[in-house]
């Protein structure tokens, strides 16, 4: 089995520790393929390439869940705000009886988000295996626990990293604007027009400042993998009053072919990491769906960590690579097919 924290999840279940659902309403948030995932489990996952998987292998999966389950399984992430709003959430969707188990590695917090539980709810159960740690309790009251209305208004879409922009945790630097995104924001080129890609859009930080910048006529097709970051990009396209002249796609640019030859620019804060894994294939694989994106004679202008081996790619793609900006962490690059 690939991953150890459904591996973890699924022995209270194995061991007869906690009885599976009759009829099979359960629910998994935050699914991860896996070959060992069971039949009849429907997986939330609202990241394109984790969905993609899970319904390539026969999984039932949605971006968000709806309606009420017997049992609900929360695969823990990185993020406390995430994890406390996912508990919440999966309490609310949960039939009176029916089981919460939460798991997660050992550095997702999952030991001290249990303890914030069991100060306010009797547990059901709790174990420690495969490295992670998890723990499970039964629904006894309608309403959600001390403090989980906290959590869960926490994690909704809210103005953090300003106005125009409302973000949520579990989304990249949801906080504050990325100060590569930033700089390459600050060192667009005053002559952007025609048809444009976002690639990696996030939640419109980098497409608002485009079409601010470019020519009225101007077009950009936001491609990005995290749907409930392309929920925020639309809203922060519509506060920017810019939302006609964009086009918004759940998209999973590593993996999914753009339309050939099709865009004057193209704009993007490429990703470099798979979980908290360095991936430099991860940008690499960007730019060359950039360059076969491009029409003749058409414009990459991105940003990337100084440290980032992008050049030679950039080399091999592109006719002229050229350097607008530079900082003690991150270059600018432009680059002409």
């Amino acid at each position: 089995m690939s991953d150890p924290v459904l591996k973890a999840l699924l022995l209270p279940l194995a061991r007869g520790l906690l009885d599976g659902p009759a009829d099979g309403r359960a629910a998994l948030l935050r699914a991860e393929p896996d070959p060992a995932l069971p039949p009849g489990l429907l997986c939330e996952q609202s990241f394109k390439p984790a969905h993609d998987a899970l319904a390539a292998a026969g999984a039932t999966v949605t971006r968000r869940i709806e309606g009420d389950f017997d049992l609900i399984l929360c695969r823990l992430t990185g993020d406390k705000a995430e994890n406390r709003a996912n508990l919440a959430r999966a309490w609310s969707h949960l039939v009176p009886g029916g089981i919460l188990l939460a798991g997660g590695a050992k550095d997702s917090g999952a030991a001290s988000l249990e303890a914030e539980v069991a100060a306010v709810l009797p547990l059901a159960g709790s174990l420690a295996k495969h490295h992670c740690r998890l723990f499970w309790l039964r629904r006894t009251e309608a309403d959600l626990p001390p403090g989980w209305a906290d959590w869960r208004d926490a994690a909704r879409p809210a103005p953090h990293p300003g106005p125009g922009f409302l973000t949520r945790p579990g989304m990249f630097s949801w906080r504050e604007i990325d100060p590569g995104s930033r700089l390459l924001a600050e060192s667009l080129p005053e002559d952007l027009a025609g048809r444009g890609a976002d690639l990696g859009a996030g939640w419109g930080y980098l497409a608002v400042e485009t079409l601010r910048r470019a020519a009225p006529a101007t077009r950009l097709d936001l491609y990005e993998a995290e749907a409930l970051a392309l929920d925020a990009a639309a809203v922060a396209l519509d506060q920017a009053g810019f939302a006609s002249r964009a086009s918004l796609h759940w998209w999973d640019v590593a993996a999914s072919p753009l339309p050939a030859r099709a865009y004057d620019f193209v704009v993007m804060n490429p990703p470099f990491h798979r979980g908290k894994t360095t991936d430099v294939a991860l940008g690499q694989a960007f730019i060359a769906q950039a360059a076969a994106t491009l029409r003749p004679g058409g414009r990459l202008l991105l940003v990337a960590n100084r440290q980032l081996p992008y050049e030679r790619i950039l080399a091999e793609r592109f006719a002229q690579v050229s350097q607008l900006a530079e900082t003690g962490l991150y270059k600018v690059i432009a680059a002409r097919r």
